[in-house]
């Protein structure tokens, strides 16, 4: 039995018996200073990183597990996975449906519907990755399958669900040169036909 006061002890989350969660800012910093420590998080290897990423997804209400591995520091920044994009997306109450269409070395599209619009389809092709200039990057050459993959749906998150993926950049966007770096601009969603 414990005697620790409340509010001094970690709490654990409903539904999930096995999320834990810090009650207080110290409590989540002594629980970064022990992640940071662990080196077991790529790229997470200082309790100020694991505190900032495990606040960040703190704030996006994911599992701190999912914020330590599909969230990471990259140039003084916080990058995210084109995954994590994805789920935001897909877990939007008012988006229906996020899944993958097709798929092959040339190109990748997903569709997406948000509740009272039509169905949204985009597609990332190989010919717009060497327009980025991302085809010589060594996960593309790797990877072009993945890389077209994660790339529609980096994009199509950001038009179907502006509200989930706002101020999330993922590695590419901040590799990408930061005075050219621009959001792309989300068109209003097409209306459904009455």
């Amino acid at each position: 039995m414990s005697t620790e006061t409340p509010g001094t002890s970690l709490a654990v989350r409903a539904p999930s018996a096995l999320a834990i969660a810090p009650s207080s800012p110290d409590e989540l910093f002594k629980m970064a200073t022990w992640i940071g420590k662990s080196k077991m998080y790529s790229g997470i290897d200082t309790p100020e990183s694991a505190f900032t990423v495990m606040l960040r997804g703190l704030e996006m209400g994911i599992p701190m597990s999912v914020a330590l591995t599909e969230i990471k520091p990259f140039d003084g920044k916080l990058s995210v996975s084109a995954r994590l994009l994805e789920s935001q997306a897909a877990s939007d109450p008012e988006v229906e449906y996020f899944r993958l269409k097709s798929t092959d070395a040339n190109q990748a599209t997903y569709v997406a519907k948000r509740k009272g619009h039509p169905e949204i389809e985009h597609s990332f092709t190989m010919d717009d990755a060497r327009t980025a200039k991302l085809d010589g990057k060594d996960n593309w050459k790797k990877y072009p399958k993945a890389m077209l993959r994660a790339a529609a749906a980096r994009e199509l998150a950001r038009i179907i669900s502006p509200n989930k993926t706002i101020g999330l950049r993922t590695r590419d966007e901040i590799e990408s040169d930061e005075a050219e770096w621009r959001p792309e601009p989300v068109s209003p969603l097409p209306t459904a036909a009455a």
